[in-house]
């Protein structure tokens, strides 16, 4: 007989819209493991018959779907599971864009409800198709660690009934620990801080060839033929034009060898943001103030001019900026009420009748300490707030990043921290939990895609 191999399984998702009515996939996971099966809870019943021999029935109580799967997180499939797990979602187009990039922002839904809801459809080779429709996100369990995020949730659904999917994928930003930053404040607010950003104006006269527009320890050099060197920016003969392919450059988003010089690589500090005929807008990648110095000069008949000699003369930067992160994690639990679901007596459980029971927040991090500020930071931990931020690539006209961030409102620090020395550096981890905060809430999710967010209900 012909076996199928668990690569050969497939897995698709969609939001539903009315509880335990199944829906077609919308979106499909790249997995790394995968539980979901068919449970079936049953009673045995051992008569006597008068002889020694036994004689047993069995009644099944309760049917459903339970297990798990794990992934890689990628901005596509994320905001489905958060949506599941915390419940209510506002999305919207991304600051300052027009089209392209959208920020869907999740809440936790505190009243005690029914959950949302999706479908899940596992296509098994060509052997057979389930759908488990009504399933819910029980637990969702965040790694960061050496190697690729790893992101784990639990699913608790309806027991399945057959159907078909035609699976199709989209290639992904994968996030690790390097693409990872934390921010550590008293509040979300001042945590996070802000970037520093400034404009270069142009008079609408064309550059000259061999002027050059200076961001930080990069020289841009407008030319009016490319030669094939990297961070030339072909002019193409109006102020205008030379505008936009000098914003491509500095975000390596156009075309090498026709926008800009061949080599020419994504400018590690900066983006290229907001342009017009006359102006582009240029915001540092990282929040807080270490931006504030990054130099923008100009040199040649640019026909351009900045704000000022820094960063620091257009909007500067607010915020002690990212503290860089050797690990973390983080583990939730809606704790679902599984056995309400079935109060009606039916074997099945009820559609939408998964209702979350107490919220349960936790997690750890592990800093390397480089200097004394980092230090200070985790020191003034306690009660503060901590924001993390995975980064993926650019999306979008004004552009912005695919970007994952979880903001938690209060860290509760719960064991004494653990300190400890690899090859002569310094590390320490500190587990916590999640307290509420009136303002803050206790953890805020934002996903920055190019998806509308109309497929995630």
């Amino acid at each position: 007989m012909t076996k199928i191999a668990g690569r050969q399984v497939e897995v698709g998702i969609g939001v539903e819209v009315t509880p335990g009515t199944a829906v077609a996939a919308a979106d499909f996971f790249k997995w790394e493991s995968l539980s979901l099966m068919a449970m079936a809870d049953k009673v045995l019943l051992n008569s006597a018959r008068g002889i020694r021999n036994k004689t047993s029935n069995s009644l099944i109580i309760k049917q459903y779907g339970k297990g798990s799967i794990e992934m890689v997180p990628t901005v596509d499939i994320v905001p489905y599971l958060l949506g599941l797990f915390m419940g209510t979602r506002n999305s919207a187009a991304a600051a300052g864009e027009t089209t392209g990039a959208y920020d869907h922002t999740f809440t936790v839904q505190n009243a005690n409800a029914s959950m949302k809801t999706a479908t899940l459809t596992i296509k098994q080779g060509g052997i057979q198709t389930e759908r488990y429709a009504n399933t819910v996100v029980d637990s969702f369990d965040l790694t960061v660690d050496k190697d690729f995020a790893k992101l784990k949730v639990g699913l608790l659904g309806m027991f399945p009934d057959t159907s078909s999917i035609s699976p199709s994928y989209t290639q992904d930003s994968l996030f690790s620990k390097v693409q990872m930053n934390a921010y550590i404040g008293t509040t979300v607010a001042l945590a996070l801080g802000s970037p520093a950003s400034t404009t270069l104006t142009s008079d609408t006269t064309a550059p000259a060839a061999a002027s050059t527009i200076v961001i930080g320890g990069v020289t841009y050099t407008f030319v009016s033929a490319l030669t094939g060197a990297a961070y030339e920016v072909f002019i193409n003969t109006t102020a205008a034009a030379a505008l936009i392919n000098l914003k491509k450059a500095i975000n390596n988003t156009g075309t090498p060898g026709t926008d800009y010089g061949l080599g020419t690589l994504a400018h590690p500090q900066v983006i290229a943001t907001t342009i017009s005929t006359t102006t582009l807008l240029i915001q540092a990648i990282l929040n807080g103030t270490a931006a504030n110095s990054i130099a923008t000069t100009q040199a040649g008949t640019s026909h351009c001019t900045w704000a000022g000699a820094t960063m620091n003369s257009g909007t500067p930067g607010v915020g002690s900026g990212p503290t860089p992160l050797v690990n973390f994690t983080l583990s939730g639990n809606n704790n679902v009420l599984f056995d309400d679901a079935f109060l009606s007596g039916s074997a099945q459980p009820v559609a939408g009748g998964f209702v979350a029971g107490p919220l349960e927040l936790k997690g750890s991090y592990t800093i390397q300490f480089a200097d004394t500020t980092e230090l200070a930071k985790y020191k003034n931990n306690t009660l503060n707030s901590l924001v993390i931020q995975m980064r993926g690539a650019l999306v979008g006209v004004a552009p912005t990043y695919e970007q994952i961030t979880f903001k938690f409102g209060k860290l509760v620090l719960t064991k004494g921290p653990v300190e400890y020395n690899l090859d002569g550096l310094n590390y320490i981890k500190q587990e916590f939990t999640i307290s509420y905060d009136a303002t803050d809430h206790e953890l805020t999710a934002i996903v920055s895609n190019n998806y509308a967010g109309t497929n995630y209900q």
